[in-house]
């Protein structure tokens, strides 16, 4: 039988597989880029103060907006959703973020990083 958490690992798999076809046209020229990001929180453990628990493989969902400030720098924000799952609960905390983040390419090569830094506020409601 086929798990929850081996659910998530194919879902994923599959959207990374899928995003592998996708194609941008004129992606480096583009002045405003949206997307969207799929993740894995993997099982760990969390100790703060007296609390101590293990928690369980979880997903995580979020989006964005970058508009171009410069040649090579984008600006932006984004919001995620990160299901965390502890004492055998599931509670949804969310982050948003402002981004500055710049775009390193090669001329001979379609390869684009964008790699940035963010700075932002997350929550857990209830808690």
């Amino acid at each position: 039988m086929i798990r929850r958490n081996q659910i998530l690992v194919i879902l994923v798999l599959l959207i990374v597989f899928s995003a592998s076809f996708a194609w941008g046209e004129n992606f480096r020229d583009k002045g405003t880029v949206y997307g969207f990001k799929v993740g894995l929180i993997s099982p760990g453990s969390i100790d703060v103060e007296d609390f101590s628990d293990d928690g369980d493989m979880s997903y995580s969902l979020g989006g964005f907006v970058d508009y171009a400030l410069a040649e090579k720098i984008y600006g932006g924000i984004s919001l995620d959703l990160h299901n965390m799952s502890f004492y055998d609960e599931s509670k949804i905390m969310y982050d948003i973020s402002g981004t500055l983040k710049a775009k390193i390419f090669s001329e001979t090569s379609n390869l684009t990083f964008r790699p940035g830094i963010a700075i932002g506020y997350g929550g857990i409601p209830g808690f």
